[in-house]
């Protein structure tokens, strides 16, 4: 019998009433990724661990069990511990708390502070390109020494820095509000208590498999001094992956 796993894993979510943003933070991958886990009919083992990991939930069983049934028996002497993966009650905490070794890696991170229809909210963007980052700082430095925005105190420079920025570095400030949006609707999905979704409009999927969308909203960026909103963070080397890589 051929097992449709990303199919099982779509059950077991839905039984337990996990969203596809937590299964994504619980593993290290964005909801696309997720999205598109879903729909295969076989899955990395490294990868299936951590999902199983996520879900308190044993998936490689199901495929022991197909295996003994095709008369097929463990090795006398294992060569790796998941030839013996098994998810005792005892056990499930401790792996679901385990650190996942496959290395982190330290990126550049951007703080925004948004006014979304008069409600202010705080947010890092972790996504953006890397290479971003070296030309956000040029320009601001320059703007802030020899530009319009010299002299300004820092209320001022919060809220002009990012205006400017949109008419005179269009592409620098679209990567900025697409990684916005991208958080806001992640966060708009996820949001259980009401923080988001009383005061931002959005339009709800049809569909399960669609996204939140972002409705109408007047937004403002409040980026001003950038030695202050840039910074390092970590994350695992397997979120940082190409969409595509999973």
């Amino acid at each position: 019998m051929e097992i449709n796993i990303g199919k099982l894993i779509e059950e077991e979510m839905k039984r337990q009433g996990v969203k596809h943003g937590e299964l994504g933070r619980r593993i290290y991958k964005s909801r696309t990724n997720v999205y598109n886990i879903l729909q295969r009919n076989n899955i990395d083992t490294v990868l299936l661990r951590r999902i199983s990991c996520a879900l308190k939930t044993n998936f490689f069983a199901l495929y022991a069990k197909e295996m003994e049934k095709e008369g097929c028996h463990e090795p006398a002497e294992p060569t790796t511990d998941m030839l013996k993966f098994t998810l005792q009650d005892d056990e499930k905490e401790f792996f679901v708390d385990e650190d996942i070794n496959e290395g982190y890696q330290e990126i550049d991170a951007l703080d925004v502070s948004l006014i979304i229809n008069g409600v202010k909210y705080d947010v890092t963007l972790d996504m953006l390109p890397e290479e971003l980052f070296p030309l956000l700082v040029y320009v601001y430095s320059n703007a802030l020494e020899n530009g319009p925005l010299r002299d300004m105190n820092d209320e001022a420079l919060d809220e002009n820095f990012f205006p400017w920025l949109a008419q005179n570095h269009p592409r620098l400030a679209g990567a900025i509000v697409y990684a916005t949006e991208e958080v806001l609707t992640e966060l708009i999905a996820d949001d259980v208590d009401g923080k988001y979704r009383n005061h931002i409009n959005y339009e709800e999927p049809s569909d399960e498999d669609d996204w939140y969308c972002l409705g109408d909203n007047d937004i403002k960026y409040h980026i001003g001094d950038l030695t202050e909103r840039i910074h390092k963070v970590k994350r695992p080397s397997s979120w940082l992956l190409p969409a595509l890589d999973y």
